[in-house]
């Protein structure tokens, strides 16, 4: 029988359309950590700790798609001449989120856009594929490097 997990869906604040999903990823850990706790001892381990993980797997997809939904559903209803929504990056080769905007967009008489799948790279892929060009052309960076998660884009330019 498949679990559920609960999952608060993240809060987009009046007249922002955009969020964090920090709070559902801290949650899902949280759900693993009982998980592992619970799991019966080895033997049957294996097959009920994969089960639970796959369900809670699930349960955060499910989550995270009402999520997306409700924040595209909440733009298209800002910026009501729109005809167009585009997805890209990793999360448009998901099938439920493909799904879930289609349907939204069928609703609103959006056209919907994604690229297809072999086009669906995220962000750690295009890292990686620059570090690689790096390690290639031996180009390196100074070991004194830092990292800024929120580096304003008119501080690069």
């Amino acid at each position: 029988k498949a679990r559920s997990y609960a999952f608060t869906l993240p809060q987009v604040k009046k007249g922002a359309l955009m969020t964090s999903f920090s709070g559902m990823k801290t949650a899902a850990l949280e759900h693993y950590k009982v998980i592992q706790q619970t799991t019966p001892s080895k033997g049957e381990k294996d097959s009920v700790f994969n089960e639970a993980c796959a369900d809670l797997a699930e349960s955060f997809q499910n989550a995270a798609v009402r999520a997306l939904y409700r924040m595209i559903m909440r733009a298209l209803e800002a910026f009501p001449s729109t005809k167009n929504l585009v997805i890209a990056g990793g999360v448009a080769c998901n099938q439920a989120v493909r799904q879930s905007l289609q349907s939204l967009c069928d609703q609103q008489g959006v056209q919907f856009f994604y690229p297809s799948p072999k086009f669906c790279t995220d962000n750690g892929a295009m890292i990686a594929y620059v570090g690689e060009r790096y390690l290639l052309e031996a180009k390196t960076s100074p070991k004194d490097i830092n990292a800024y998660a929120r580096l304003s884009l008119d501080a690069l330019v």
